[in-house]
């Protein structure tokens, strides 16, 4: 059988290299939007944590003496925000060359990821809370 010029048509290796085209696509598509929901992911804990950094941190600084006095040698603990699950330490220390001068650190965990926040902070009240028992008036 002949062909007739005016009979257009696609021959077989057309078609199969359209559809290796149309594959690769879908595949590539397919590995972009797989990535993208992986940096969602993580940008979803990074933006939790942050916010539970912040959240400790301000409680910590705004802790009596007598409180604050628990974190010299660091304090943890877990947060779950379903479906999420956190740990965090907090430690509080004398910065050098200031006598009211406190750092505080706010670690999270979660996955192998680690997110720190770290400030100073100024508190005459808690000048005290380092020192022994009998040399505090």
């Amino acid at each position: 059988m002949r062909r007739i010029a005016s009979e257009r048509g696609f021959t077989l290796i057309e078609a199969v290299v359209a559809l290796a085209i149309l594959g690769l696509t879908v595949v590539t598509a397919l590995e972009v939007t797989s990535q993208l929901l992986h940096t969602q992911t993580l940008a979803l804990h990074r933006r939790e944590a942050a916010a539970l950094a912040d959240w400790k941190l301000n409680q910590l600084a705004a802790s009596p003496a007598d409180s604050a006095r628990a974190y010299l040698e660091g304090r943890t603990g877990r947060v779950q925000l379903p479906p999420h699950s956190y740990s965090w330490r907090a430690i509080l220390a004398p910065e050098p060359g200031g006598r009211m001068l406190w750092r505080a650190s706010v670690t999270i965990e979660w996955d192998s990821q680690t997110y720190l926040l770290t400030t100073i902070l100024h508190r005459r009240s808690w000048v005290m809370i380092g020192a022994p028992a009998a040399s505090r008036p």
